[in-house]
């Protein structure tokens, strides 16, 4: 799967990461406006290797918690059951523990939503992670499923 990239400075995505967006997604466009909107500098990782990508950001929850939503992310189809969708996700973990510290770490809040009729395996491997949904009534609407899950270390 080689190194995995990490960008934080919140500018464009870069051509490897809107590279592998066009091949998971069949020649998807990546939503520029969304991308500046969520992807701000220190509080945001964009993150790449050959097998896919990922884009995480802060976002505040209703009730008030800080998560990291990972907003976006895609595994090339050849690369899938390789463990690319472990790898940068660990990446992102690492990150955070790297920039953040270990004490905000030990109780890092990830949520990310996917479609289950769309994205299947994505959703069976999130409920096999023990990812808790905490779908909001607009996800519903949308036939998208939200799932949280607490890392302690």
């Amino acid at each position: 799967m080689g190194v995995v990239e990490c960008n934080t400075n919140g500018e464009k995505p870069s051509r490897k990461l809107v590279e592998a967006n066009a091949a998971v997604f069949d020649n998807g466009t990546l939503d520029l406006d969304a991308w500046h909107e969520r992807m701000q500098a220190g509080r945001s990782w964009a993150l790449t290797n050959d097998a896919g990508f990922l884009a995480a950001h802060e976002r505040i929850e209703d009730d008030g918690t800080c998560v990291i939503n990972i907003w976006i992310m895609g595994v090339r189809k050849e690369a899938r059951g390789s463990g690319a969708f472990r790898e940068l996700v660990g990446a992102l973990l690492a990150e955070i523990a790297r920039t953040r510290g270990l004490w905000q770490f030990a109780n890092t809040q990830l949520t990310m939503t996917t479609r289950p009729e769309k994205f299947a395996k994505m959703f069976a491997i999130l409920r096999a992670a023990g990812a808790r949904r905490c779908d909001t009534p607009e996800d519903e609407h949308a036939g998208k499923a939200r799932f949280r899950i607490l890392y302690q270390s």
